[in-house]
């Protein structure tokens, strides 16, 4: 009788062992989890070239974003120029006045009118 009571006393404190480490790893996980600020974007003319940068900042680390670079057509279209991750540049071809557009993760974040096309 005596060994029966030593072995579910055993598996009880596995039981309850097994218990504290599910809720320590639960929140462990969860004081992990980064606090992530909005996304930052820009489109800006330097030069003879256009610079489209994102980037979104969790926890004080700065992870980069896609980004597409794409050119207005005249007929409401437009035209991929140039992608990447983080930032990409392009080259102006050129000084006619053209719109341009970068496109972060999907969704058109800011336009530029500028003489670079």
């Amino acid at each position: 009788m005596m060994d029966v009571k030593r072995k579910l006393t055993v598996a009880a404190a596995l039981v309850a062992l097994g218990a504290g480490v599910l809720v320590a790893s639960a929140t462990a996980a969860q004081a992990s989890t980064p606090v992530c600020d909005d996304p930052e974007y820009s489109l800006v003319q330097d030069g003879g070239s256009l610079v489209a940068s994102a980037y979104k900042f969790c926890s004080g680390v700065r992870y980069s974003q896609s980004v597409l670079l794409q050119r207005a057509n005249g007929d409401g279209s437009y035209t991929n120029l140039v992608s990447g991750i983080g930032q990409v540049v392009y080259a102006c071809p050129g000084t006619a006045t053209t719109t341009y557009r970068a496109t972060m993760n999907g969704s058109a974040r800011r336009s530029l009118t500028a003489n670079c096309g």
